[in-house]
């Protein structure tokens, strides 16, 4: 008599890998879609503290920080070649840690800058210094694919900066050496080295940019909004004399009027009389008053 092994036949086990196949194929994108997003997320959260610190040092020194030339994070002094002004986020020079300056896919930010904001200096009663809120000239231009048409912008609100994430496919991103992955289409325009870029939209494009102006940065992020009168040089006043203290004025003493005095004549004595002093007289002894 034989004895049968239980075990599961060929069409239970091909049953069994049709479910696994549906369910791993509904999992799949699912998983894909998400680390899409925390990719964005990270990216986005990234940029948020670039802009952060740069406003920092904007409060502080007057002025943005020109990219680095490498990537060890480590600013320029000044980037007066237009292609200086696009490199490196300088995050040594921010003080942020290596991993900010690169987004969610692991790529380097590209940061672009307009070149006269960062050779500002503090507003000065010369008026002869150039100061933040005065710059206008439009330099870094930016255009977008969909309208066809440059980003519309203020007559006294230059763009500030612009960050560059290269997306999923890194094209036109830099390398730890300085060099420049491939890029294709219109992702080139981007990875040139120029204050000129373009921005799109998916799947086409797959470089997302975040751009500010000068007076939006300055309101929205350090807190202290460009004026009107921030924009003119401030007026030399003379120093007003402050006036002397009362306390410290001696009163002048003023001259009495002269006027003729005459002594009153002095009193006579008058004699006495029975109503004010009473007289007396001795007789036999006694007192007797009048």
């Amino acid at each position: 008599m034989t004895r049968r092994l239980s075990a599961f036949s060929l069409i239970e086990i091909s049953i069994a890998l049709i479910i696994m196949g549906i369910v791993a194929s509904m999992t799949i994108p699912l998983l894909t879609v998400q680390h899409r997003l925390n990719q964005q997320k990270t990216t986005h959260n990234h940029e948020e503290q670039i802009v952060a610190a740069l406003a920092a040092y904007v409060l502080q020194y007057h002025r943005l920080p020109a990219p680095a030339p490498s990537s060890n994070g480590k600013a320029n002094k000044n980037c007066e070649n237009h292609t200086h002004c696009v490199g490196f986020v300088p995050f040594t020079t921010l003080g942020l840690p290596e991993k900010t300056a690169k987004d969610g896919y692991g790529n380097w930010f590209t940061f672009a800058v307009h070149p006269t904001l960062t050779k500002t200096q503090a507003r000065t009663n010369d008026g002869s210094s150039e100061y933040f809120c005065k710059i206008s000239a439009h330099i870094i231009k930016l255009q977008n694919l969909f309208t066809n048409q440059n980003i519309v912008e203020e007559k006294e609100d230059p763009l500030a900066f612009i960050l560059i994430s290269h997306g999923k496919k890194g094209g036109g991103a830099l390398t730890d050496t300085g060099s420049r992955l491939p890029a294709q289409g219109a992702e080139t325009k981007n990875s040139q080295g120029r204050l000129t870029f373009v921005e799109g939209q998916a799947p086409d494009f797959d470089h997302q940019i975040y751009w500010i102006t000068r007076d939006n940065f300055m309101a929205l992020h350090a807190k202290n909004p460009c004026t009107e009168e921030s924009r003119q040089p401030p007026q030399r006043t003379t120093p007003a004399v402050s006036p002397t203290p009362p306390h410290a004025v001696r009163p002048q003493r003023q001259a009495l009027p002269q006027t003729s005095t005459v002594s009153p004549p002095s009193p006579q004595p008058s004699p006495p009389t029975s109503s004010t002093f009473p007289s007396h007289s001795e007789l036999g002894g006694t007192i007797t008053w009048e």
